[in-house]
């Protein structure tokens, strides 16, 4: 099924497109690029959609482009996905061929990341920081400068760090829905075949 611009497909149809997407053959730990799976990624979306629908949207640390699909599905006037991994960039262009989507994908470290104007809305699923500590605070900083409505993945213990950074920064804080993330083995020290985890969905809005 091909869902274009203009043809949005129910939550359903989305996380079923989503999960066909190719994922990354050469993850890399160091920026902790663990797969957002095809219904996570559906749900995020379709919670968000009134921020996405006729909005324009960035997805920071955008893998293989899930996200950025998915938003552009359901009908984002403009998406810009951004990732410092050249090999990703290149398995979400691969994503993209033949879907008929405006996506701009960016190959940029995200602190460095300068946009031309800022947009409506970034969704993303950034670093959860067990490579590197607070490794979100650098996605939600960006985030913050270049957008009044961010949705955002954390680990749920996360909470009162996300309310505190967000509030220093000039933003509310709702934490939407907590769900088990699953994480399939990308290293030779994963021994577990899924390992899943506490984590959440949380929408930010400039005061």
């Amino acid at each position: 099924m091909n869902k274009r611009q203009g043809s949005v497909p129910t939550k359903k149809q989305l996380a079923i497109e989503l999960s066909k997407l190719k994922q990354s053959n050469n993850p890399k730990l160091e920026y902790e690029q663990y797969q957002t799976p095809g219904d996570v990624a559906a749900d995020l979306l379709w919670i968000s959609r009134e921020d996405i629908t006729n909005k324009s949207v960035v997805d920071l640390g955008c893998g293989n482009g899930i996200l950025s699909i998915g938003a552009a599905m359901l009908g984002a006037k403009q998406v810009t996905g951004v990732d410092i991994d050249g090999d990703a960039l290149a398995v979400a262009i691969h994503n993209l061929i033949g879907r008929g989507l405006k996506i701009s994908f960016v190959k940029s470290d995200i602190e460095r990341f300068i946009a031309d104007k800022k947009f409506d809305t970034c969704i993303m699923n950034p670093p959860f920081g067990i490579q590197g500590e607070k490794g979100d605070k650098l996605f939600l900083t960006k985030a913050f400068q270049l957008c009044d409505v961010v949705y955002s993945i954390h680990k749920a213990e996360s909470n009162k760090f996300l309310e505190s950074f967000s509030s220093d920064s000039g933003f509310s804080c709702e934490f939407l829905k907590e769900f088990d993330f699953p994480i399939r083995p990308t290293q030779e020290f994963h021994k577990r075949k899924i390992h899943r985890f506490k984590a959440g969905f949380w929408r930010f809005r400039r005061k």
